[in-house]
């Protein structure tokens, strides 16, 4: 019946293959952390359930004016993204002649709007989940959604502000004053997206070794150290494994959106993750609390992984779209005397025509490229996926 799952998870769920004692202890900490979760989860349900006509639509009402809230919250936050970008394009070329320190903060105005949106925001959702009266696991999943929601779409919203900059038309008085008064258009745009992606990693790694150091760390001294109301109040901090995910997925989109224009982002990113490895492991062991919240990772694999695919396809749909789409810029850049970026691709494949071994090579680019190759692929994988993922 209904109890068959705590059947399984205590008489048959014991892997016997351990074999030190530090593997038996996390193998019993993660049944813990299971056996915890599983109640609260049928406990929200029940309580659900047993609400009469008019708690259930307060309910309703409360959760209704929290989900408009967060709504709110986002689209102000896009709008503020949206309005940063085209200010630093605006005044960029203003402050240059005055002052280049101006200069340089107005350059770093977006990157500094998304990282403090992405610093504070998910906070907000967090505080305003515990009001809708979700059971604790349903309460992880809405907040992550939400928390990716904003993190992606802000990233969205900078790539189309790049983009509404880079093929704006500026006003030409031998064009009876055509075109739009406030195009700022760079003269090479590829470096100009790559220096944004570039700022993004750089202000993420020195925002969050930066928390550690002067958020965490002070927090730790003033719990263990003072027992006034205010360190009550304040609380040990606890190691959130879901947000850290995150946080390398964001981090891991920043890459894959930058690395064609920005060809040492890789490298950054590498020695990025390996600081923050032994930083997020300082404070782990150091700074931070268990959890209170029951949180079984293996149950949220498939959303990390869904998570990561959504990032790849936002890194992969604008990267695809300026190769075909966007003509390279006319004053830099090795594809200069293209109309496309793309356009190389195909002259390369035409020039291999005068070998002997080429017109074999073009059938079977032409063959791999095809809907007939690609649509059976896409079906094969996505079966194999269902079947053994």
């Amino acid at each position: 019946g209904k109890l068959h799952r705590y059947c399984n998870m205590v008489f048959a769920s014991w892997g016997l293959l351990h074999h030190r004692r530090a593997d038996g202890t996390t193998q019993t900490c993660q049944h813990c952390a299971g056996a915890k979760e599983r109640p609260s989860g049928r406990t929200a349900e029940s309580r659900d359930c047993q609400l009469v006509s008019t708690q259930e639509i307060g309910l309703f009402v409360v959760r209704l004016l929290v989900n408009l809230f967060v709504v709110a919250v986002i689209v102000g936050s896009l709008f503020a993204v949206y309005h940063a970008t085209s200010f630093s394009f605006q005044r960029q070329s203003q402050a240059q002649t005055t002052h280049e320190t101006l200069a340089l903060a107005i350059q770093f105005v977006p990157s500094l709007v998304i990282t403090g949106l992405n610093l504070v925001v998910p906070g907000i959702f967090s505080k305003l989940i515990r009001l809708e009266n979700y059971s604790v696991a349903f309460q992880v999943k809405l907040t992550l959604l939400r928390t990716v929601f904003l993190r992606f779409t802000s990233i969205f919203v900078l790539l189309l502000s790049l983009y509404k900059q880079i093929n704006c038309t500026p006003v030409r008085e031998d064009n009876c004053l055509e075109g739009e008064a406030d195009c700022r258009k760079p003269m090479c745009w590829e470096t100009a997206v790559g220096q944004q992606i570039y700022k993004l990693t750089i202000l993420d790694f020195i925002v969050g070794v930066a928390l550690v150091f002067l958020v965490e760390c002070p927090r730790k001294l003033i719990v263990t150290r003072f027992q006034c109301k205010l360190a009550k109040i304040i609380g040990q901090q606890e190691f959130n494994i879901p947000n850290r995910v995150l946080d390398l997925v964001y981090s891991q989109t920043l890459c894959w959106l930058g690395t064609f224009y920005c060809p040492l982002l890789p490298a950054v990113t590498l020695i990025k993750y390996f600081i923050i490895f032994y930083v997020q492991k300082f404070t782990l062991m150091n700074n931070s609390a268990p959890s209170q919240t029951p949180y079984r990772a293996s149950r949220s694999n498939t959303f990390f992984v869904i998570v990561l695919l959504l990032a790849l396809f936002l890194a992969v749909i604008p990267f695809a779209y300026a190769l075909v789409e966007i003509q390279p810029s006319l004053s830099c850049g090795p594809f200069q005397q293209y109309l496309y970026t793309w356009q190389v691709v195909p002259d390369l494949i035409r020039s291999w025509s005068d070998h002997p071994w080429g017109w074999y090579v073009v059938k079977a680019i032409d063959f791999l490229t095809s809907v007939g190759f690609g649509v059976p692929v896409v079906v094969v994988l996505a079966v194999s996926i269902y079947y053994y993922y």
